[in-house]
């Protein structure tokens, strides 16, 4: 739909389901995608691609030989009211450009960036995805903003200076070309914080003196850490985590949202664990662990996450799926995986590389060996012994203090009654 008094130059196209504005400028060859909508005033200049959902506010203008990129109405990209854009730029989808922000011509704008109102950058401006400009900061020529990074309101990045993957340049600050920053490291207008230990995410204010946190951490303004603790280097910690007094977190490890972890707990490095865990005191998990959750940083709404009780053992690479419960004292080694909903209770010991499927259980005080393969509702009663290499094909339970030989298979019979096959005994050597 194109409103009255708005101009449209030759060769423009505007594809079915586009809205232009009353006194809305489209240039020559100019091409704006379906759905996308063109703010009253607007100038879009000669040759430039306004991509399909695209949002331009009223006066903004958007130079010659532009591409901004469409997506799904739930990502795309915006450009608010009196914004500018210089000649030659490219804006990827998913980026959010305010009001009377200005960007310098030959800009690379990667998807998911952010720049706030007033923000205005120079010439030949490169962005890394999920990079965030704050309102009223201010970024000179040939400058590069690495992935995740954040200039904040009112901060100032001179000319042909980088800020690197996840760093921070604090409001009313200024990073020169010769500033020094690793990964993940803030400037702060102190310029004898810049090599500080503690690389706190804006905000944070309920870490304990005595708390150690790793260079290139990200936590969350919302997130509490103990006493005594230690959060190992590019760790991220989520929203309302609680980490207890003593606890000890590896290099590179991510919590998410709502997390608990108690007192003492140890958590290895490059684990990852899921929203609304519940890590109980003096629990170990080893290093490359995955705790899901059902979403990886985010719970969903009811979702109750994992429990790991007090004093449990999770060694390394296990793979643990939500609604999972690891009983006090419980012993699991390395590279175990358990299904969703499955249980471990008190004192139950599982031994490397062993796997129980979905809604699984081991009881109380018992132990299964190593390589135990046991299928879907398959599980193992208190007090009981399984041995290496057994196979339960599903739907199967090892009745109390029972014994199962190595290289075992427990399946049903036609009664639905269990079956332990044994294993062929071995060979009588012949006689001479």
């Amino acid at each position: 739909m194109i409103e009255d008094e708005a101009v449209i130059l030759a060769n423009a196209k505007i594809e079915a389901g586009a809205v232009v504005r009353k006194r809305a400028f489209i240039g020559r060859d100019a091409l704006v995608r379906r759905n996308a909508e063109i703010g009253a005033g607007a100038l879009v200049g000669t040759e430039t691609v306004i991509g399909a959902h695209i949002r331009i506010g009223e006066k903004a203008v958007i130079g010659q030989r532009c591409r901004l990129s469409g997506a799904v109405p739930a990502g795309s990209t915006t450009v608010g009211a009196h914004a500018g854009i210089g000649d030659d730029s490219i804006v990827e989808a998913g980026s959010h450009i305010e009001r009377m922000a200005t960007i310098g011509p030959g800009a690379r704008i990667a998807g998911g960036t952010q720049i706030g109102a007033g923000a205005r950058a120079g010439s030949k401006l490169k962005t890394g995805w999920d990079a965030v400009l704050d309102a009223d900061c201010t970024i000179g020529d040939e400058c590069g903003i690495g992935p995740g990074a954040i200039v904040e309101a009112k901060a100032t990045v001179e000319d042909r200076t980088t800020v690197p993957d996840r760093g921070l340049v604090e409001s009313d600050a200024t990073a020169g070309p010769g500033t020094a920053m690793e990964p993940g490291e803030r400037y702060r207008t102190d310029p004898d914080a810049a090599t500080i230990e503690k690389v706190i995410a804006k905000g944070a204010t309920r870490v304990a003196a005595s708390a150690t946190v790793g260079l290139r951490c990200l936590v969350h303004h919302t997130a509490s850490i103990g006493e005594d603790s230690e959060v190992g280097a590019d760790s991220v910690i989520g929203a309302h985590v609680r980490i207890g007094d003593r606890a000890r977190i590896g290099a590179r490890v991510e919590i998410g949202e709502g997390t608990a972890v108690g007192d003492r707990a140890r958590i290895g490095e490059l684990t990852m664990i899921g929203a609304k865990a519940q890590i109980e005191p003096d629990a170990t998990i080893g290093a490359k662990c995955v705790i899901r959750s059902s979403d990886p940083l985010v719970g969903a709404p009811g979702q109750q996450g994992i429990r790991i009780r007090q004093g449990s053992v999770i060694g390394n690479r296990c793979r643990i799926d939500q609604d999972t419960w690891i009983g006090p004292r419980a012993d699991l080694g390395d590279d175990v995986e358990l299904g969703r909903s499955c249980t471990v209770r008190t004192g139950g010991r599982i031994g490397d590389r062993s796997t129980f499927q979905d809604y699984g259980l081991v009881g109380a005080s018992s132990t299964v060996g190593a390589d135990v393969t046991a299928k879907l509702q398959s599980g193992v009663a208190d007090g009981c012994t399984v041995g290496d290499r057994t196979l339960m094909t599903g739907v199967v339970l090892v009745k109390t203090g029972t014994d199962v030989p190595a290289d075992s298979v427990i399946d049903l019979n036609e009664r639905g009654d269990e079956v332990v096959n044994l294993p062929p005994p071995p060979e009588e050597p012949k006689q001479p």
